[in-house]
């Protein structure tokens, strides 16, 4: 039996430097390497943003923002040999939604001109994208350079606020520039403006996080997130009730007892009772559960149907 080689899509093919893809292939975003791709494909002629972004689907702004990334790594020469690349300045789809600071502005977008001057002049700014990029262990894209120098231009937060939101969101695996601009901006309205604030703040919800993710591994919740009203619950336990995990758990193991399922309104109507009665150990509630003396028999059994009334699951007490 004879075989050859089927070169089927191999008869055309197009070279990419190795090297650009050991540097940027992690680092660059998708519209990014989609544009270098087709300008390598093209590399012999001229190419136009516009056609960029009708040729791969993406909008006039991320073709235009991929050129400008890989101009600012010497990669294209703008205007120049060996790739000529005609930027067209346009206003970005209408469709397009951007994110908005509470006051109703809209950060402006900086040219690259802008952005090196300020990189030049402004030592903080420069520190803060050092430090960032040292913190994602890769080079910063044109693109997230401008919404970190945006933060503090257009939104006022000083660069070591917005280097302590980094590090904030570097520990939740939160790298996605938006999700840092979104956090910085929840601060900025929040009047967190100073390292003392910020680090109550960061302390505040570290100490939250962990609590929740005691809860969630206790009661078996691997699939969701938690909502609004269960975190305010657990906050209340921990915080406000000086429970711990054990008797967290031990009143999801009786909820589970009286009703068969998940009840986080249930949990709390039996933590609340454990609490006014002073209980704070599943030793303590244990011993509770004891039957009566004899001669405290009538006022026990009294006692008793007054506390099943209260978590009874038709009477579900509310926040």
């Amino acid at each position: 039996m004879n075989c050859s080689l089927n070169l089927g899509l191999w008869n055309s093919v197009f070279a990419v430097p190795t090297a650009l893809m050991d540097r940027y292939l992690k680092s660059c975003d998708g519209a990014a390497l989609k544009v270098l791709l087709l300008i390598l494909r093209n590399a012999s002629g001229t190419v136009d943003t516009a056609q960029l972004s009708e040729q791969l689907g993406i909008s006039q702004q991320q073709a235009d923002e991929a050129v400008q990334f890989w101009a600012n790594e010497n990669i294209l020469l703008l205007n120049q040999a060996p790739v000529k690349v005609r930027v067209q300045k346009q206003e970005s789809p209408p469709a397009q939604k951007k994110i908005q600071h509470a006051s109703g502005g809209v950060p402006p977008k900086m040219s690259q001109e802008e952005l090196r001057r300020c990189l030049t002049e402004n030592k903080d700014i420069k520190f803060l994208l050092q430090e960032c990029e040292r913190l994602f262990t890769r080079p910063l894209t044109g693109p997230e350079m401008q919404t970190l120098v945006g933060l503090s231009g257009w939104a006022g937060i000083h660069p070591d606020i917005i280097l302590m939101v980094v590090q904030y969101c570097k520990e939740l695996g939160k790298t996605n520039m938006r999700y840092v601009e979104r956090t910085a901006l929840d601060w900025l309205d929040k009047g967190i403006d100073t390292h003392e604030k910020a680090e109550n703040h960061i302390r505040e919800r570290t100490t939250a996080f962990k609590h929740e993710g005691l809860v969630k591994s206790a009661l078996g919740i691997h699939d969701r997130s938690l909502i609004p009203k269960e975190r305010q619950y657990i906050r209340s336990w921990f915080e406000e009730m000086g429970f711990d995990i054990r008797l967290i758990k031990l009143s999801y193991e009786r909820t589970i007892e009286k009703i068969g399922k998940l009840s986080f309104d249930y949990m709390n109507a039996i933590l609340t009772s454990w609490k006014e009665k002073g209980l704070k150990t599943p030793e303590q509630v244990m011993r509770s559960d004891k039957p009566p003396e004899q001669g405290q028999q009538e006022k026990k059994t009294s006692f008793d149907l007054d506390e099943f009334d209260k978590i009874s699951i038709f009477n579900t007490p509310k926040l």
